[in-house]
């Protein structure tokens, strides 16, 4: 197939993810790109707190907004980390904070030195050689353009979407309102085309970016499982699964399928289900299972 320039993109879904994507892509390739989103105010943003992680202050780095009218705009407020309770047992809590715990040495990780001091018998509990999970637990915060310290915010999903739909239109962003009816596909690549919405309106694209959520109106109801013939003449699937290492706290199993899609379109999905006391280690090749024939 002739390489493609990309010069229309759609965007399939608003809300939080939607917006976010059309953000970055107006403030980074501004006029270079069309951009179209694609949401219907029939379905709406799902009106809960959005938690996040600290790599959230990169991005709103990269779009260049300013702290304070955001966290005003949306209601927001400021985190330290996350807490849990009852997670080990009951009347047990767990804070997950965002900073580095300790400092460690050529000898090994901070972990392993703390490890060894709690079995010589000294030495205070893990949290206390964190900086963010003090804070969090004295319920102190500060911070300057100097500061180091890691954290997050917690805020309004819907009123963080309006906030950069109204940045990503001034951008040229174009926003056509209503429900996807059809998805149109290349017969032989299966390469996505056009969506017709249910009003009639065709919106065409040369990449299409899925942002509907969980009903997965591109990735899982258009774009079906990549197959190729086995042995026997049947169609297979290739599935690939994540081995678990399974602690004495659980002994729920964990997987994770990655499956590819038709076309060597480079879309993959992965969906995990991971237990509390669980790691997963690297994906291994299982056994292809045949399909029906």
């Amino acid at each position: 197939m002739a390489e493609q320039t990309v010069k229309k993109v759609v965007i399939a879904g608003g809300g939080t993810s939607g917006w976010c994507t059309a953000a970055a892509l107006s403030h980074q390739l501004g006029s270079l790109v069309d951009i179209t989103l694609i949401e219907s105010e029939e379905i709406g943003t799902v009106g809960v707190g959005e938690a996040t992680f600290p790599t959230i202050l990169a991005f709103h780095k990269i779009l260049g907004l300013d702290e304070r009218e955001f966290l005003g705009v949306t209601r927001g407020s400021i985190k330290l980390g996350i807490l849990f309770d009852n997670w080990a047992r009951l009347g047990d809590r767990y804070i997950h904070s965002f900073g580095v715990i300790g400092k460690g040495t050529w000898l090994g990780d901070f972990h392993h030195l703390w490890l060894a001091a709690q079995a010589a018998g000294f030495g205070d509990e893990i949290g206390d050689y964190c900086f963010e999970h003090k804070a969090a637990r004295e319920r102190k915060f500060f911070t300057s353009p100097e500061s180091r310290i890691n954290y997050a915010y917690h805020f309004d999903a819907t009123l963080y979407a309006r906030y950069l739909r109204a940045r990503s239109e001034a951008k040229g962003v174009k926003r056509v309102e209503g429900k996807i009816g059809k998805v149109v596909q290349h017969p032989e690549s299966g390469f996505i085309e056009a969506v017709i919405m249910e009003s009639g309106q065709r919106v065409e694209g040369d990449l299409f970016i899925d942002c509907t959520g969980f009903r997965g109106l591109l990735i899982e109801q258009t774009l079906m499982p990549a197959t190729t013939t086995g042995r026997n003449g049947c169609a297979t699937t290739a599935r690939w699964r994540c081995r678990p290492t399974i602690h004495s706290t659980t002994s729920r199993r964990t997987r994770a399928r990655l499956r590819t899609r038709p076309g060597g379109s480079g879309k993959f999905r992965c969906s995990t289900g991971r237990a509390p006391g669980t790691s997963t280690r690297a994906p291994i090749p299982t056994t292809k299972k045949p399909a029906r024939c």
